[in-house]
């Protein structure tokens, strides 16, 4: 065999080793496999002072605390995310009812106490927020009821009655509130109303309901489900946020996957490896949605929303974060 040859097959023969290391490999990842991978993406990308910055900054940092908090790792970047977090409260930058939500869903994931966070007891101005007649958004009272039942305190009753009596005519909830003259769809006016009923908000109250479902008395209703039947991507199987915009993204796709797990119920045949499609397998990164027939770029946000949806961990949840990030590949 001449030396040309011989440098062909030795070729052929590498790369056919190649490809069974890789190939197969990446193929058969597991979920908890494909979530330490989302968090040696998220990883690198934390500020020097502890923040992840995608739209909010106390909010997506949060939600990675919870991406951590979900998959296991990232226990350097936990605790430092916690540390920015415990400071912005002291500054006095937790002001909104979503925010001040988000930070005590992180906290309490963290195995750590939410009454007194800088000075201040979050969990007394969330459920005080429900005693003083102000209008709330749906979106953020979801939050707010999971916060304080994930803190250990009563969730007002009145949180509860207003989720239940903000839900649409399809079985779904809209961002802001429910007026008595909108259509199924939570929509009075299309040209003014921007909130029709969408999978996040509906998948957030789904798991509210579900994690304080004895202070109302009423179990979380069976329309939900059917919402999320309906709004469902018929072409890759996962969610998009709202009806006109029913392509599947990672972030739609991890809450409705949640609000799965929340209601005990077995995810829709396809819908998990709608989400897994839109990964990275070595980088770890989810792009945030399909650009034709292939997915977009690695996202941050897309991957911090992703893993507690890829775990089935509906909210609120705990765990041990004892393990670093792991290394991964940049993404090309």
């Amino acid at each position: 065999m001449g030396w040309t040859l011989r440098r062909v097959v030795s070729s052929l023969l590498t790369c056919a080793l190649v490809l069974s290391l890789i190939g197969p490999a990446s193929a058969a990842l597991t979920d908890p496999q494909r979530a330490r991978r989302a968090v040696g993406f998220i990883a690198p990308h934390q500020d020097k002072d502890g923040a992840f910055v995608v739209f909010s900054s106390i909010g997506s940092t949060a939600d990675a605390v919870l991406a951590f908090v979900a998959a296991g790792v990232g226990a350097r970047e936990t605790r430092r995310a916690l540390n920015y977090l415990e400071g912005q409260v002291v500054a006095g930058n937790v002001d909104t009812e979503g925010q001040q939500a988000k930070v005590v869903l992180a906290w309490t994931a963290a195995g750590r106490g939410a009454r007194t966070l800088g000075d201040r007891n979050l969990v007394k101005e969330l459920r005080n927020g429900y005693l003083d007649g102000l209008e709330h958004d749906v979106y953020d009272t979801a939050l707010a009821v999971l916060a304080i039942h994930a803190a250990g305190a009563v969730v007002p009753s009145s949180a509860i009655d207003f989720l239940l009596s903000q839900q649409c005519g399809d079985g779904g909830w809209d961002f802001d509130s429910t007026d008595v003259d909108e259509g199924p769809h939570c929509v009075s006016d299309p040209t003014t109303d921007f909130f029709p009923s969408d999978t996040n908000t509906t998948a957030l109250v789904v798991m509210a309901l579900q994690a304080a479902p004895t202070v109302a008395g009423a179990p979380v209703p069976p329309g939900p489900f059917d919402f999320f039947d309906a709004i469902r991507d018929e072409k890759r199987g996962g969610w998009g946020y709202t009806w006109g915009f029913r392509k599947t993204d990672a972030n739609s796709t991890g809450l409705v996957l949640q609000a799965y797990a929340a209601g005990g119920f077995t995810a829709p045949a396809g819908s998990r490896k709608a989400l897994r499609q839109l990964q990275y397998g070595e980088c770890g990164a989810f792009a945030f949605t399909f650009e034709g027939d292939a997915k977009g770029g690695p996202d941050l946000g897309a991957t911090i929303g992703a893993v507690p949806g890829l775990l089935g961990r509906a909210f609120p949840y705990t765990g041990a974060v004892d393990a670093p990030a792991p290394d991964t590949p940049a993404c090309a």
